[in-house]
């Protein structure tokens, strides 16, 4: 069961900071959620959840497009892998991000869990 596409979920594990909107264009793209002539123009940030788990935190992204947008979600949720090394590196020797990532994009729709559409996951160096 996933929410409604407004409520869409962008899942991108980087440690770094500095998402673009240029980034979020492509995935976007790459999810079949954005057209092609439209373009992420800017975007604000807020730290959601926080103190809600060791693996990473969140961030509702508030999306504003150049072109017609029509369909194109609001905001999305950026998942990001723990500040923290160790953690991360933790994580990924249990394939972790992996595993969840594969719970949003082949269980989830058949899940009586109320889960988030999942737009991707992409990975920067860790």
């Amino acid at each position: 069961m996933t929410t409604p596409s407004d409520a869409s979920f962008c899942a991108e594990r980087a440690n770094q900071p500095g998402v673009t909107a240029a980034e979020l264009t492509r995935w976007l793209r790459s999810a079949q959620r954005l057209e092609r002539d439209v373009l992420v123009a800017e975007f604000t940030s807020e730290r959601i959840g926080e103190g809600r788990g060791f693996m990473g935190h969140l961030e509702r992204l508030t999306l504003r497009y150049d072109g017609d947008a029509r369909g194109a979600p609001r905001s999305v949720v950026l998942k990001r892998a723990s500040d923290v090394r160790e953690i991360r590196e933790a994580i990924v020797d249990f394939d972790a991000y992996d595993d969840e990532a594969r719970f949003y994009n082949e269980l989830a729709a058949d899940s009586d869990i109320l889960t988030p559409a999942c737009a991707g996951k992409w990975r920067r160096s860790l």
